[in-house]
């Protein structure tokens, strides 16, 4: 065979599932024939926190090595809604005014434009062609991704499960006085021993290692999941359901606020096949 018709086939190495640093390699702005909905489509390559590409460990820097034959690591896809197609008509009628009038008007579109907004803030939510106008500084973007795997037609594929700005920071701690003392003032006081008891003495512990701050500490409750489940799932069959909760790896007793936030934006923007 000519060696100049020779096509090179390129074999890229799995990535495990884990958080990566990630850059967008190749994006899609397009509304979706099934759903009607508008999509940000992206393809992340991983990275280091300042953008050069490679399997790098997000907690210490250290680089994993290209195992011996492989061309590169897989990319990671994941497409976010950008404006739901059953609020088009409420949407059009928000003609110049500033994102936040969406916040009751257009709920759905309001969250999916926040949660782009999140990890890529220089994005004009009123240009949905600004990821492609504006390609270079999108490009510069880096954020932070959960690859997870799953099977589609047949072979598996690396998803992003979640998305987090670069440098995302932890929510504040918020103010429990109020609560604490209607609590204490309900039921007279019962409560006050628990609180006040002195925290058991230890030795003194050398200050924590420097590192990545934990996620931002989002919120919500079963309630408002299932209510999202339902409007997804109109017939309301609860085998998708258990299927979500499954999918955390815990049972749902040990669910904390920030786990059924995750699973309501998974329920609401599931992964495209």
């Amino acid at each position: 065979m000519n060696e100049q018709n020779e096509k090179k086939t390129y074999s890229n190495a799995q990535l495990a599932d884990k958080e990566y640093y990630a850059r967008p390699r190749w994006h899609e702005v397009a509304i979706n024939e099934r759903s009607g909905n508008l999509n940000l489509t992206v393809v992340w390559g991983v990275c280091d926190r300042d953008g050069t590409l490679g399997n790098f460990d997000v907690e210490t820097g250290a680089e994993t090595p290209l195992p011996d034959g492989m061309d590169g690591w897989e990319a990671i896809s994941k497409t976010y809604l950008i404006a739901a197609a059953e609020e088009a008509q409420n949407l059009a009628k928000c003609r110049g005014k500033d994102i936040e009038y969406l916040k009751d008007v257009c709920p759905k579109t309001y969250r999916a434009m926040k949660h782009i907004l999140d990890w890529c803030p220089g994005w004009d939510p009123k240009r949905a062609m600004w990821f492609t106008d504006c390609r270079d500084e999108f490009y510069a973007t880096i954020v932070r991704v959960t690859c997870v795997h799953e099977e589609w037609n047949g072979r598996m594929r690396a998803k992003a499960k979640w998305t987090n700005p670069r440098d995302r920071k932890s929510a504040p701690q918020p103010d429990t006085s109020a609560a604490r003392a209607g609590i204490r003032s309900h039921f007279g006081g019962f409560f006050d021993v628990a609180e006040s008891a002195p925290a058991p003495k230890s030795a003194a512990l050398p200050p924590p290692p420097p590192g990545e701050p934990p996620a931002p500490a989002y919120a919500a409750t079963k309630a408002d999941c299932w209510a999202a489940y339902c409007r997804a799932v109109p017939s309301k069959d609860t085998t998708a359901w258990f299927n979500y909760i499954k999918g955390f790896g815990k049972a749902e007793s040990r669910f904390t606020p920030e786990d059924w936030w995750k699973l309501k934006e998974e329920i609401e923007n599931p992964m495209p096949f």
